[in-house]
């Protein structure tokens, strides 16, 4: 696990959950996460079985330090799935097309049940809501403040046809819906979005050049469906040790001037440091830095 899963993750790596045999050596590709798929990574035939690996595989002993562990649950399949999925070594669960806030809110009070009779406390299964429909999409908002909520993510495929978009290669036309995905988020002081996933696992320089446009709109992570996507998602969504410095360099000069507590100093460049200035230096930093 790197470093960046000590806080929030930076990649999460899908795994079919109808492939148990992957999943142990999943742990070692360098993912930040894993997401074992109940849903679109499975067919209907193999849900059964499907369940009943990810279940066994959550009963295992964690290792120390290997990357957190979420599965994307089937929304038709929420009352047989659920009991066999409740374990201390689930970090939570990807919830496909959400789009009313109440269905999440059923969805916390029967995670709470499950909590307790499995002895773990109450809000120890987080949850991560894919946008993936218009009326998702509408209700982001609202979605974004539902209990468990740890995350927001999104699912672009089922979207795009949806919305009957026909994205070129700077990706313009997606800008609307991702850009309420992070305003959501934010207002809803979230950590920044999971990005969708890029299909084409081949053509990583591709890769790289749209995970950097999500960077720059305000994501934070992206998902990936084949291990050589993750070297591109950790480089890019891991600042740079330039801009760290340079961000730490800003918030120790602005502590230093401000001692009075005027909110607003000059710094050595000539150029105006405030406390917005600071809180964006802050941001990049992370906590405990």
């Amino acid at each position: 696990m790197s470093a960046a899963a000590a806080s929030e993750p930076l990649s999460y790596l899908y795994v079919p959950g109808d492939a148990p045999a992957r999943f142990a050596g999943a742990l070692t590709k360098g993912a930040d996460a894993l997401v074992l798929d109940l849903e679109d990574g499975v067919a209907p035939a193999a849900k059964e079985a499907a369940v009943a690996a990810v279940a066994a595989f959550l009963q295992q002993p964690g290792g120390i330090g290997e990357p957190q562990i979420w599965v994307r649950i089937d929304p038709s399949r929420i009352g047989t799935d659920l009991p066999l999925l409740v374990h201390p070594r689930l970090a939570g669960l990807f919830v496909p097309k959400p789009e009313d806030p109440r269905d999440l809110l059923e969805l916390d009070v029967r995670l709470s049940g499950l909590e307790s009779a499995a002895g773990l406390a109450e809000g120890t299964v987080g949850l991560v809501p894919l946008i993936e429909s218009a009326a998702g999409l509408l209700a982001v908002a609202a979605i974004a403040r539902c209990p468990r909520v740890r995350r927001l993510g999104m699912g672009e495929a089922d979207l795009r046809a949806q919305l009957r978009l026909l994205p070129g290669p700077d990706e313009i036309e997606l800008l609307p819906a991702r850009s309420a995905v992070v305003v959501a988020a934010a207002a809803a002081g979230l950590p920044a979005p999971i990005g969708s996933t890029s299909t084409d696992f081949r053509d990583l320089d591709r890769l790289a050049v749209t995970t950097a446009r999500l960077r720059a709109l305000g994501f934070g992570a992206r998902t990936a469906i084949h291990p050589a996507q993750l070297p591109v998602l950790r480089a890019t969504f891991t600042p740079d040790e330039a801009a760290i410095a340079a961000a730490r360099a800003l918030v120790d000069e602005f502590r230093r001037a401000d001692a009075d507590g005027r909110g607003a100093v000059v710094g050595a460049d000539g150029t105006m440091i405030d406390l917005a200035v600071v809180r964006a230096a802050q941001t990049l930093l992370g906590p405990g830095r």
